[in-house]
């Protein structure tokens, strides 16, 4: 088993975040047909890293004896955030159980309120919220497991479609943020709230470890889903580094686990 840490995982360093940015804009440049890529095999991620850097070479060499498979994800600044979007649907869809559908989809009309209460114009996010739903419905018309997976995948990768699904979650996170202002603001001692949401409210912005932690918590906790992000980075260890966001909910009652791979 890879080491793993509960609790907030620390911001990552300049070098590994220059890096990350140079390999998704050469990744991005290269892979330009999919949003979200079929399964791939993560044997591709020990042999990419083969003749890399020597701490990534031990952390990856044994990461296919503990996950079988990954999906490539474009890098162009939203990918954290489709990550954890996609990453979510495709637990729901892998179910194939009508009665977390709908539970989920009324979670999201109860979400949907941090909108109305925002004070931003109904006509400006209600394309956003429509897209969302019809994700749901669409799920809800499927009679296999496959087919639901599909639908999925056809949606995060048509552009249009995906956008909007993102852009809800991504409005969502940041009003959350707003509410719950007095449980996130000690972890931005350099700006006020208003100008992180600004922030974060950009098209393509990035998550970090506080848009992260809200998102988990406004979203994954509640559904009683779990949160296991894995950073490839150059901290001591041989294997890589798991951090471990647990839903309070009881471990038999859990809807499941999404997986998140942060790698340069």
């Amino acid at each position: 088993m890879a080491e793993e840490t509960h609790g907030q995982p620390p911001a990552p360093d300049e070098e590994d975040l220059a890096e990350q940015r140079r390999m998704a804009i050469q990744w991005s440049q290269t892979f330009t047909d999919l949003l979200v890529s079929k399964k791939l095999s993560t044997d591709l991620v020990r042999e990419e890293y083969a003749a890399s850097d020597p701490v990534f070479v031990e952390k990856t060499r044994n990461l296919p004896d503990e996950y079988d498979h990954w999906r490539k994800l474009r890098g162009d600044g939203s990918c954290g955030l489709r990550a954890l979007s996609f990453g979510y649907f495709e637990l729901l869809a892998g179910l194939q159980d009508r009665s977390v559908w709908s539970r989920e989809k009324a979670r999201f009309a109860d979400l949907n309120g941090l909108l109305y209460r925002s004070g931003l114009d109904e006509f400006i996010w209600v394309e956003w919220v429509e897209a969302t739903a019809k994700l749901f419905d669409d799920l809800a018309a499927t009679e296999t497991k496959d087919a639901a997976l599909n639908v999925i995948e056809t949606r995060f990768n048509n552009a249009d479609e995906s956008i909007e699904i993102l852009t809800h979650l991504r409005f969502l996170i940041s009003y959350w943020l707003k509410e719950e202002d007095s449980r996130y603001a000690q972890y931005l001692p350099d700006m006020s709230m208003d100008e992180y949401i600004t922030l974060l409210q950009a098209t393509h912005s990035e998550l970090d470890e506080v848009s992260l932690r809200a998102a988990y918590d406004m979203l994954l906790e509640k559904g009683g889903i779990a949160l296991e992000v894995l950073y490839l980075d150059r901290s001591p260890g041989e294997k890589v580094t798991h951090y471990v966001y647990d839903p309070s909910t009881e471990k038999s009652k859990r809807t499941g686990t999404v997986h998140f791979l942060y790698r340069p």
